[in-house]
């Protein structure tokens, strides 16, 4: 038969049960601080393109608006994809459908600028991979950084959603290295763009899926 002190007992193994594994974390700061940290790491592979001379015809090309608008539509989409993944560290503060919606037509409107651009077909096969390869690399490789610091700052947080927190991750990161890399890139042909820029950034960001759900589950929620 219990009694009050058994029960007390009980109660306090309990407390004691859930309080052990307990560690003090920091604060998250709020998203707007995380992201304006984040963009300024992409700024700096921005300005790092323009200095670096990589285009040489990059001050004629940002007088047409059709190219401003192409990399402006991969910065907004990269942009807004961030916001969704860092508030999806916060427990209730998932992205909407309809938000998710949105950021998935952006991106999808920001792939499409892509076909607004001219087709070559007398490239030499081999001239053609040996260029897609570098730019294919340089694609992932410019991604890689923020990837790391996105995916860093998210885990940091409680994400639940951990699949859909990774391709906004994924989204993110690979689609400011399509904006990086379409300024750095100086070769203007639609099929050269999608095969060696677009296609891998798509298959990183599947990736950036499997990513999410290895490593964005936590075993207990960190304090918020």
């Amino acid at each position: 038969m219990e009694t009050p002190q058994t029960q007390e007992a009980a109660r306090a193994a309990l407390i004691d049960s859930l309080v052990r594994d307990l560690r003090p974390v920091r604060r998250l700061w709020p998203v707007n601080a995380r992201l304006a940290v984040w963009l300024l790491l992409e700024a700096a592979f921005l300005i790092l393109v323009v200095v670096s001379g990589s285009r040489p015809d990059l001050p004629e090309k940002i007088r047409s608006l059709r190219y401003v608008l192409e990399v402006i539509a991969f910065v907004a989409a990269g942009t807004l994809a961030a916001i969704l993944a860092l508030r999806a560290a916060i427990p209730g503060c998932e992205a909407a459908k309809g938000e998710l919606e949105l950021a998935v037509a952006m991106a999808a409107a920001a792939i499409l600028f892509v076909f607004s651009e001219p087709m070559t077909l007398d490239v030499p096969l081999g001239g053609f991979i040996q260029a897609g390869l570098w730019c294919a690399f340089c694609t992932g490789s410019v991604a890689a950084i923020p990837w790391i610091a996105l995916l860093w700052t998210v885990r940091r947080g409680a994400p639940m959603a951990v699949a859909t927190a990774g391709g906004l991750i994924g989204t993110a990161a690979f689609f400011f290295s399509l904006a990086v890399t379409r300024m750095g890139c100086s070769i203007d042909d639609r099929i050269h763009f999608f095969t060696w820029h677009v296609i891998p950034s798509l298959v990183g960001i599947s990736l950036s899926v499997l990513a999410g759900i290895a490593w964005l589950r936590r075993k207990s929620p960190a304090t918020l």
